[in-house]
């Protein structure tokens, strides 16, 4: 094999295995003690959790605005988790998290898990994983929360954290 046949073998293997080799589209975002408050949260209003403490971890193919927005660049099967450290001024309250694409105003069904207050103003911890099909390019992902009791307690999040990665294609 001469030197330039090599070259060409070199180069099919780079086109047929260079998709393997790259790292799939992710990213995380964390905010630790970022004291994000809604006072007087209304009943089943879901809310945007967005500080501008929040933190870029490892981004590759999707954006942070810098304040808890994730943009997903690449349609996909997304594996994503959502871990909120939050309280309420009020004990035996019942809270919602989840995660909201294209600020739709309600979280993805896979994403909403419910949480229980056992003592007021005490951190409760509320974490998710969900298997996500983003359909389009540019997709955003935003945390969100709510109170489902009636009565309007001031939820504050201490902690914040999204994952998300891309597992495979579109399902749908």
């Amino acid at each position: 094999m001469t030197a330039f046949d090599a070259g060409i073998a070199a180069w099919d293997w780079i086109l047929k295995y260079r998709p393997m080799l790259e790292r799939p589209p992710c990213g995380n975002i964390y905010g630790d003690g970022i004291a994000w408050i809604q006072t007087e949260a209304v009943d089943s209003q879901w809310y945007r959790i967005t500080d501008s403490d929040m933190n870029d971890g490892v981004l590759q193919r999707v954006t942070h605005d810098g304040s808890g927005r994730l943009t997903i660049l690449r349609p996909g099967l997304y594996l994503a988790t959502l871990d909120v450290v939050w309280e309420s001024s009020r004990s035996n309250e019942h809270v919602e998290v989840g995660l909201d694409l294209n600020a739709s105003g309600t979280p993805a069904p896979a994403s909403h898990v419910h949480s229980h207050t056992k003592a007021a103003n005490v951190e409760h911890e509320t974490s998710s994983t969900s298997i996500l099909d983003i359909t389009a390019k540019d997709t955003t992902m935003d945390a969100c929360i709510r109170d489902i009791d009636g009565n309007t307690p001031n939820l504050l999040v201490d902690d914040l954290h999204i994952t998300v990665m891309r597992i495979g294609g579109n399902y749908s």
